[in-house]
C-alpha cells in the first residue's frame, strides 16, 4: 500500500475544511494551541518555511471507520451548511495547525474576550517582511475600541484581515485614495509604494503557499492507523535543540563535558530542579542564555551576536558559559530560591508559571548583579520587587501572548537599565516612584497595568491561558492551611497522584483577600502590578 504525498494551497486547504472533506478523529485531542503558537506559525508562513506534514487517513465512501467532526473552536464549527461529503479524509496529524488557519483566514472566533481567539489577526504591511513583530493580533474588545470592523480604517493603520484574503484588492487599489485616510495621515508617495509592494509580497507568498499532505489509504484498520497516531504524537520529541547543544559541548570539550548527564543531575537541587524539570531541556538552555545575555558583549559560536533565547542564540550561546554556568550551579539554585520567595512566595514549576521564560530574568540579572562592582549594583532586595511588579503586570496584561522569545531579550535589557539607573536612590518612597514611572513606560500602549475593575472581572468569569495560570499561581502561593479542616495543602504530595482540588485552594485562600492583594500590589513593595 503506498503512500501518496501531495500539497495545496492554504486556500484549498480551506476549501477542504469547509466543505468537511477533512475532518478530525473522534480520537484526536482539542485545540490547545496558544496565541504564541499561533504567531509563529503565521510568522513562518509569510517567511516561506515549511509548517510540516499533515498526514491524513481515507475513509471508505459512505462508511468510515471511525466518528469524526469538522475542524471548531470551542463548540463554534468551520464548515458550510451541506451535509458531510461522501469521500471523507480524517485528520491524523496537523489539527493544531489546521486550526489555526481557520481562525486565521477563515474567520473562525471565540465568542467573546474570556476566551482565546476571539479577536482578529493582521499583516502589518508597514512592517512587513524587515521586522519581526509583523503579524498582530487584536482582542475583540480591541476591534471594537478601534473601529478595525471597517476595511477603511484597517488600511489608515496599515493593518491587513487575514481573514479577507479574498478582498485584498480593495487595499491595494485603495493605498493612493486620499479619501481613505483621515486628514493630516495621507501617507509620503514612498510610504505608499513601499505599502503597496509589501500588500503585493504578501498575497503572493499566501497564494503561492503549498501544505504538503500524506494520505493514507482506508485499507488501514483504526488499530492500526491509532498505532501510527501514536507515533506521530510522540516522534520528534527526542531530537531537540538540547540534543544538539549537548553533541556540540561534547565535541567542544573533547568528550569531557557531558551536559546531559549534568543537567539529570541538576534535578537533585531543590529550586532550581524543581523549576527547571527533567522534561523540559530547553528551559535550561534558555536559562543559560539569559544569563549570557547580561554579558558585556555577548558574542557567542564563531562570534555571532546572540540576541533572542530562540532556538538558534541557544545554539550560538558559547560552549565555555554552559560550562561556567554548571560550575556555579549552587548559585544558580540560591538565585531560584529567592525567585520563589521574593517573586513568586512559593515554589513551583515552569509547566504551573504563566510565560515561564518572564522568570528568567530574575536568574539572569541576579547573575550580572554578582560581577557588577558594589557602587553599580542593585540590591536583591531591589531586583526581587521590580521583577515581581513586571512578572504580574506581565501575566495579567498577557503581553508575551505577542512574540515572547523577542520580547525577552529586550525587556532584560530595559529591566537591567530601569534597575542599575536607580540603584543608588537612597528615599525608598523615591525608589517606588522612579522604578514605577519605569515599569510604566516598559508596559505603554496596550499593557498598562490591569485597572481594580479589569482583575474584578478576572476573578468573576471564565478565564485561559496564562490569566487563568497566574490566578492558580496566585492561590497555590497563599493557600497553605485548609481552613475547613486545617490540614496542610502540599501540592507536591504523592497523596491523591499529587493533586490537590482547586475548590480546597480556593478554601484556603479566600479569607485572605485574594482580589484586595492583587489590586493593592502591596506584597510588591509598593510597585503596582
Amino acid at each position: 500500500m503506498a503512500l501518496k504525498v501531495s500539497s495545496s494551497s492554504i486556500v484549498e486547504v480551506l476549501d477542504q475544511l469547509w466543505c468537511g472533506h477533512w475532518q478530525i478523529p473522534g480520537f484526536q485531542r482539542e485545540f490547545i494551541w496558544s496565541q504564541t503558537q499561533a504567531f509563529d506559525l503565521l510568522r513562518s508562513i509569510f517567511k516561506k518555511r515549511p509548517i510540516g506534514l499533515i498526514t491524513l487517513w481515507n475513509q471508505p465512501q459512505s462508511n468510515p471507520h471511525c466518528e469524526s467532526e469538522p475542524v471548531k473552536l470551542k463548540e463554534l464549527f468551520y464548515r458550510s451548511d451541506t451535509p458531510d461529503p461522501a469521500v471523507l479524509q480524517l485528520v491524523l496529524d496537523g489539527r493544531q495547525r489546521l486550526t489555526t488557519l481557520a481562525i486565521a483566514f477563515g474567520g473562525l472566533r471565540a465568542p467573546d474576550d474570556r476566551h482565546l481567539f476571539s479577536g482578529r489577526w493582521f499583516v502589518d504591511i508597514n512592517k512587513y517582511p524587515q521586522k519581526e513583530d509583523f503579524i498582530v493580533y487584536k482582542k475583540k474588545r480591541e476591534l471594537e475600541a478601534e473601529g478595525l470592523g471597517a476595511k477603511s480604517v484597517c488600511l489608515q493603520k496599515s493593518l491587513v484581515p487575514l481573514d479577507q484574503y479574498k478582498d485584498l484588492s480593495f487595499f491595494q487599489s485603495n493605498i493612493n485614495n486620499p479619501d481613505i485616510y483621515e486628514e493630516g495621515q495621507f501617507p509620503s508617495a514612498i510610504d505608499r509604494e513601499a505599502r503597496s509592494n509589501s500588500l503585493r509580497d504578501m498575497y503572493e507568498t499566501f497564494m503561492k503557499f503549498q501544505i504538503p499532505y500524506a494520505e493514507l489509504p482506508d485499507a488501514f484498520s483504526l488499530a492500526e492507523v491509532c498505532d501510527i497516531f501514536d507515533v506521530l504524537n510522540t516522534t520528534g520529541t527526542k531530537v531537540s535543540t538540547f540534543d544538539l547543544i549537548h553533541n556540540l559541548c561534547f565535541a567542544s570539550s573533547r568528550g569531557e563535558f557531558d551536559l546531559r548527564t549534568l543537567f539529570e543531575g541538576y534535578q537533585g537541587y531543590p529550586s532550581f530542579g524543581l523549576l527547571c524539570e527533567v522534561n523540559r531541556p530547553e528551559y535550561f538552555c534558555q536559562a543559560v542564555t539569559a544569563c549570557f545575555l547580561t554579558s558585556e558583549d555577548p558574542a557567542g559560536k564563531d562570534s555571532k551576536t546572540v540576541q533572542t533565547i530562540k532556538g538558534g542564540d541557544l545554539v550560538n550561546t558559547p560552549y565555555p558559559f554552559y560550562e561556567k554556568f554548571s560550575q556555579h550551579i549552587e548559585k544558580v539554585d540560591t538565585y531560584t530560591s529567592d525567585l520563589f520567595e521574593s517573586v513568586l512566595s512559593g515554589q513551583f514549576r515552569a509547566r504551573e508559571i504563566p510565560y515561564p521564560v518572564s522568570v528568567l530574568h530574575y536568574v539572569a540579572l541576579r547573575w550580572k548583579a554578582e560581577g557588577l562592582s558594589p557602587s553599580g549594583r542593585f540590591t536583591t532586595e531591589q531586583l526581587g520587587k521590580v521583577i515581581r511588579a513586571y512578572f504580574w503586570r506581565n501575566a495579567l496584561t498577557q503581553r508575551y501572548d505577542q512574540g515572547f522569545l523577542s520580547l525577552f531579550a529586550t525587556d532584560l535589557r530595559d529591566l537591567d537599565a530601569l534597575l542599575s539607573k536607580n540603584a543608588n536612590i537612597r528615599s525608598a518612597k523615591q525608589w517606588t516612584l522612579q522604578t514605577n514611572s519605569g515599569l510604566n513606560e516598559l508596559f505603554k500602549g496596550n499593557f498598562v497595568s490591569a485597572s481594580e475593575e479589569r482583575i474584578q472581572e478576572m476573578l468573576t468569569s471564565e478565564v485561559r491561558g496564562a490569566v487563568r495560570l497566574a490566578l492558580y499561581l496566585f492561590v497555590n502561593s497563599r493557600a497553605r492551611i485548609d481552613i475547613v479542616d486545617g490540614k496542610e495543602l502540599n501540592r507536591f504530595s504523592t497523596a491523591k497522584m499529587g493533586v490537590i482540588s482547586p475548590v480546597r485552594r480556593l478554601r484556603g485562600v479566600l479569607q485572605l483577600g485574594l482580589g484586595d492583594t492583587l489590586r493593592s500590589g502591596e506584597s510588591a513593595g509598593g510597585l503596582c502590578v
